[in-house]
């Protein structure tokens, strides 16, 4: 699958048929997306309470192997070609 657009605050109006949705909608705006002639996909993760909006403490980053000197990288499955180009773009722009 290849993502050519992540938006943090969904306008339906952008949305043209034959799209592909991901994420976590509220009823009224999946609806949007699907009048739109689009496929809405729910994205769902089942987390314990306990892990839930809330960022770790320095002890337990430690605990777990983390160090400041590391980053967390994710990604879907993406051609190899677009997640380097993807990478050396937000490299580019990074200030440490």
């Amino acid at each position: 699958m290849c993502i050519d657009r992540h938006c943090v605050h969904l306008d339906p109006a952008q949305i043209e048929a034959g799209d592909t949705v991901i994420g976590s909608l509220p009823v009224h705006l999946a609806a949007a997306v699907c009048e739109r002639g689009a496929r809405y996909l729910n994205l769902s993760l089942d987390l314990p309470a306990h892990a839930r909006g809330r960022e770790l403490s320095p002890e337990e980053l430690a605990k777990a192997g983390v160090s400041e000197d590391m980053i967390r990288l994710s990604s879907g499955i993406e051609h190899v070609d677009d997640l380097i180009a993807d990478l050396d773009q937000a490299l580019a722009k990074a200030t440490v």
